[in-house]
């Protein structure tokens, strides 16, 4: 007798899970070719950089070829998926082998990480930030000119409408807290090209500078850190000390600034997730714990922005305009970078008002009418070197010789 052989029920769902889960692991990077316009924004942020766009459909037409490329490119990008795989890689790679999948990320001691510098700065370049830490290029005599030249330039103009000027200087990360640093990363003999450009500015200027470098230096205490781990940034409690050495300058130009104590300030816990770990994308798997430091009753408030709104394509963010009515206080114009973000809630108490434009390049016609008492510049280290490729409405033309200095196209690569 012969029995003809049939397959299980269960062996048949099987192999069609099988094959359904096969075809759906092919199809499911294609879902990338559904845009979800807020979804991408966010991924290019994460990652700091413009993620490629998907090219049109009427180019295949018109440039096969080259719509080929593109979609290759967009589709490799941006492919459904590619956002777990490259957290899963990243954070591999960081804890097993304590190594950076992004190389503007340099992992340090103790968990600390640094900000290597941009990625389209080559290493060899005096812009990165390795290199400027281990200061392996000299820095040329033209170079200090221009800065000495962009600076004056501010200070005269703040001048022209009755203003005092300071220059403050924000330190890097590798600067308050060299000693995290890998140990093969070793500065070589010389003066830093901060020192350099702050000697040469007091020799050849009447530039007010508030260096920040020796206050956080001095504020440094175990168990109580000025920078986070894997930010590139100060926290809240390095911004205080930013803070209270700016207002020691301001104090002595401007008697009627009462600083603000230690009674005045809250301090709430957060989990924080650095901009370094982001750009890994480990933000959420290497959040640290720190606090936020809060003022209990601040004077100052912000309010809408009352002079010339009209966007440039050099600002990170609108101007932000703060007011305490307090007409014994002086009027601010600030002009800065992300370092001033903490700050920027705590300087406000100093003034009457205060504007604040996150961009280094100054357009005259943004804050026509307003009469600061102050103009301050404020600029943390690594953008030192960049700020020679700016040009504006103070100092609007570069010479050749300037811009052959690096070679990478100028006035890219200023992070602000």
């Amino acid at each position: 007798m012969s029995y003809e052989h049939r397959p299980k029920a269960s062996g048949r769902r099987a192999d069609l899970l099988l094959i359904v889960g096969f075809f759906s692991i092919l199809v499911y990077p294609a879902l990338s070719l559904i845009e979800n316009p807020e979804e991408l924004k966010a991924r290019g942020v994460t990652e700091k950089r413009a993620l490629t766009p998907r090219p049109p459909i009427w180019q295949f037409a018109a440039a096969p070829s080259k719509f080929v490329a593109d979609f290759k490119s967009f589709f490799e990008d941006q492919f459904e998926g590619r956002g777990q795989l490259v957290t899963f890689n990243s954070l591999f790679r960081y804890n097993v082998f304590d190594v950076s999948t992004n190389a503007s990320v340099l992992p340090g001691k103790h968990g600390a990480m640094f900000f290597a510098g941009e990625a389209v700065v080559p290493r060899h370049d005096f812009g990165h930030e390795t290199a400027r830490y281990r200061r392996v290029l000299p820095v040329t005599d033209r170079r200090l000119k221009r800065l000495q030249d962009l600076l004056d330039g501010r200070r005269k103009w703040a001048e022209s409408m009755g203003a005092k000027f300071v220059f403050v200087v924000a330190p890097d990360k590798s600067t308050t807290y060299s000693e995290l640093l890998p140990e093969w990363l070793n500065p070589l003999d010389g003066p830093t090209f901060t020192d350099q450009l702050i000697d040469h500015l007091k020799a050849t200027t009447n530039i007010e500078i508030v260096d920040l470098r020796p206050a956080l230096e001095k504020a440094k205490e175990p168990g109580k850190p000025l920078f986070y781990l894997r930010d590139t940034h100060w926290n809240y409690e390095g911004a205080l000390v930013g803070y209270h050495e700016t207002t020691r300058w301001l104090k002595e130009k401007f008697p009627a600034i009462t600083p603000f104590g230690p009674d005045d300030l809250v301090r709430k816990g957060e989990r924080h997730q650095g901009d370094m770990t982001q750009m890994l994308h480990l933000g959420t798997r290497l959040s640290e714990r720190s606090h936020q430091v809060l003022l209990k009753s601040p004077r100052s408030a912000i309010v809408p922005f009352e002079y010339d709104p009209t966007p440039v394509s050099s600002w990170a963010a609108p101007p932000i305009t703060y007011k305490s009515h307090d007409a014994r206080l002086p009027k601010a114009l600030v002009y800065h970078d992300s370092f001033m973000l903490l700050l920027m809630p705590y300087l406000a108490e100093n003034f009457d008002s205060s504007i604040f434009i996150r961009d280094q390049r100054v357009v005259t016609s943004t804050v026509k009418g307003y009469k600061p008492d102050v103009v301050i510049f404020e600029c943390v280290e690594r953008t030192l070197y960049y700020l020679a490729y700016i040009t504006d409405d103070l100092l609007p033309t570069i010479e050749p010789a300037m811009i052959a200095e690096n070679p990478i196209e100028s006035g890219s690569h200023v992070k602000k």
